[in-house]
């Protein structure tokens, strides 16, 4: 079991078992949990899309939300912050990992891990062009 904090401060658990994919697969329309391994786009939606994230993570944590009186406006408003949502898909993957069978989890650990890597990779690409020569001569220029 993973899990994360909200910015209200409110630790969330993640443990993904039969009932939670069967409760995000029916309320979250288009998502299945299941299909992370074999379908690249389902991963990158709950990396890139905070609104499937959040949507994804109520369902899963839907019966704690009901027993702590958390309507899915204020889950939404809690999850505000990006540390918030990169800890939440963080703590659900690797908790969604866990869930599969070895044949199945191995390749899903490799997906995250590479994910990651991508992800890193492409900050620091983005950082090195904002900071590269060209793009501050055209900052300058445009001030002049």
């Amino acid at each position: 079991m993973h899990s994360f904090k909200d910015t209200s401060g409110r630790d969330w658990q993640i443990a993904v078992n039969v009932n939670t994919v069967k409760r995000v697969r029916d309320q979250v329309q288009g998502f299945d949990l299941l299909k992370v391994v074999e379908d690249k786009n389902t991963i990158g939606r709950l990396t890139d899309d905070p609104f499937t994230l959040v949507a994804v993570l109520y369902a899963a944590r839907q019966p704690q939300a009901d027993a702590t009186g958390v309507t899915p406006e204020a889950f939404g408003e809690a999850m505000g912050s990006g540390d918030v949502l990169e800890a939440a898909a963080t703590a659900l993957l690797e908790d969604l990992a866990d869930f599969f069978p070895p044949h199945k989890r191995g390749p899903m650990k490799a997906a995250t891990a590479k994910l990651r890597e991508i992800q890193a990779q492409a900050a620091a690409m983005a950082t090195a062009k904002i900071q590269s020569p060209e793009i501050m001569a055209a900052a300058i220029d445009r001030k002049s």
